[in-house]
């Protein structure tokens, strides 16, 4: 069968990006970082899709975690794993979630 050449696609409201693809990995690291603009956090999800690139765009897992979560987090840095649902009952995401507060003029 062979392993999986994972990316995420992450999307906060219309806005989406996606990661490079680690080849033919059941562990991939991304280690990179995206800017999302968040009008309302205590209303807004991040939502993560882990895709297979090798299985016609195959989705190995998904998690949407609500950005109201950061509001609680130490100086607004939500850091730790996320259980993928549609996979398997260890399969987990690491993320580091900063949420800056900012004001356009």
């Amino acid at each position: 069968m062979g392993e999986p050449s994972p990316y995420a696609k992450l999307r906060v409201g219309n806005d989406e990006k996606q990661t490079s693809i680690k080849q033919k990995t059941t562990d991939p690291r991304w280690e990179e970082t995206f800017l999302f603009l968040v009008n309302n956090p205590l209303q807004q999800d991040l939502n993560l899709d882990v895709m297979d690139s090798l299985k016609g765009e195959k989705k190995l897992g998904t998690v949407n975690i609500p950005l109201k979560q950061c509001l609680t987090a130490p100086d607004l840095i939500l850091s730790c794993p996320f259980q993928l649902k549609e996979s398997g009952s260890n399969t987990k995401v690491v993320l580091r979630l900063c949420l800056r507060v900012g004001s356009f003029s």
